[in-house]
């Protein structure tokens, strides 16, 4: 077992994996990768639009809405901007609210 730690490496990996993200091309993501992203998407995107008619939800958004300090960004299903802390707390909580984020 080597004497360096995680949290020394982590930078270091941070690093490699945002230049390899920066001086990645489109093309150079394979097909599979491609098609489980997009399907990802849908999928949060889906469940997001799903939950946020819970009552806990439609609670939640009532509740923070006198604290949102904008109007930047969306809240999935509800028609509404908010700053886009709250909007991505909201759309995080939809997308949770049926534990439905992991299929």
């Amino acid at each position: 077992m080597s004497g360096t730690s995680p949290q020394a490496i982590a930078p270091g990996l941070s690093r490699r994996l945002a230049a390899f993200v920066r001086n990645s091309q489109w093309n150079d993501v394979p097909e599979p990768v491609c098609e489980h992203a997009l399907r990802a998407l849908f999928n949060g995107f889906g469940t997001a639009l799903g939950g946020s008619s819970d009552q806990a939800i439609l609670r939640l958004a009532a509740s923070l809405a006198p604290f949102s300090a904008g109007t930047a960004a969306t809240v999935v299903g509800h028609g509404a901007k908010r700053d886009a802390p709250t909007a991505a707390f909201l759309n995080a909580a939809s997308m949770n609210v049926f534990d439905f984020d992991d299929t």
